[in-house]
This record gives structure tokens, C-alpha cells and sequence, in this order.
């Protein structure tokens, strides 16, 4: 895949979201990745849990991106998204960004040299943790109330309250 590099838009884009590189046949196969192919522009073609590309028939190896769900959305974007209804595609594969695409919208890729890693389980955290680990940043952070939240919220504690942030959403200009 050639690098995605920034281009001169004719219309803001509506909605971004970041990508990487799947390292590891593991979680290419994992249904807790969501995984996410591109056109030649930069622009989501298609989101699933399922490996795509497939590779099947191609004969040899083939590069899976997976999406890293920090997703800036135009204000005004947000608002409408979360009047469209849910689409088949996105109720069948468990991906919501699905429910752009499949109402015409265009989600612009971009992607991110990091490796990354989703927290979305017990043990994915207990991974993240491991990591952090040997991080020579870690141990100038100090647990405070923030990321207490974060990791009951992650826990499935929802004794944390109504209306805690789970992500954060900005527009740019």
C-alpha cells in the first residue's frame, strides 16, 4: 500500500479515523480487531472482525491495517451521525463506522507508524498494562481520579456515573 499522505481536500473530511499495521497473524484472525481496507485516496472502502483483505488467492503475504478508533468528527457530522439509523452491514459485522459508509459518507484513513493496542476486554488491559511495564513514561504518571474512571469504566463498573467520558471528540478550525 503506498503511504497515506496528507492532500489538499476539496470539502473538509466529515469524519478520520487512525490506522496501523497489523504485525501479528494473531490478531489479524482476532474478531476483537477490527480491521479496515482502504482506497488508493486514503478513504475506508470497509471495516470487519473478519481478516481482510483475505490473501486467499493472491499467494502471498498480504498487509492488514486495523482501526485504531481515535476518530475526529466535523461537529456538525457528529450530530447527524448519531441521527442516522443503524445500517445492515454495520448490526451484521459489530462495526459502527459502517453506518457512515453505508449512508454515503467518506471516512479518511490515515495511517499511524505506532503500534497500537485497543483495551476492550479484562485481558486486553492486563496486556496494555504489561507493556506499560517496561515504558521509561510510565512511572512518571501517577494513578489519579481520571484514570481510575477509565479502568473501572474498561472493568465494566457502572457504578462510575452517567455521563463519563469514554473518548473525547474535537474539530479542528
Amino acid at each position: 500500500m503506498p503511504p497515506l499522505a496528507p492532500s489538499a481536500p476539496t470539502a473538509p473530511f466529515l469524519c478520520v479515523n487512525l490506522m496501523s499495521a497489523i504485525r501479528d497473524p494473531e490478531d489479524f484472525r482476532d474478531p476483537n480487531e477490527v480491521k479496515v481496507v482502504v482506497d488508493r485516496e486514503g478513504n475506508a472502502l470497509y471495516f470487519s472482525r473478519e481478516p481482510i483483505p483475505s490473501g486467499k488467492k493472491y499467494g502471498k503475504p498480504v498487509t492488514g491495517y486495523r482501526q485504531v478508533c481515535i476518530m475526529p468528527f466535523r461537529r456538525d457530522f457528529l450530530f447527524r451521525y448519531t441521527q442516522l439509523p443503524p445500517t445492515p452491514l454495520e448490526i451484521i459485522e459489530s462495526v459502527d463506522m459502517l453506518r457512515i459508509l453505508e449512508h454515503g459518507y467518506r471516512i479518511r484513513m490515515v495511517e499511524t507508524p505506532f503500534e497500537t493496542c485497543s483495551v476492550d476486554t479484562p485481558e486486553d488491559l492486563r496486556h496494555v498494562e504489561h507493556l506499560m511495564e517496561g515504558d521509561p513514561l510510565t512511572s512518571t504518571y501517577q494513578e489519579g481520579p481520571g484514570e481510575r474512571m477509565v479502568r473501572q469504566i474498561l472493568l465494566g463498573d457502572r457504578s462510575v456515573g452517567e455521563g463519563a467520558p469514554c473518548f473525547l471528540i474535537a474539530e479542528a478550525g
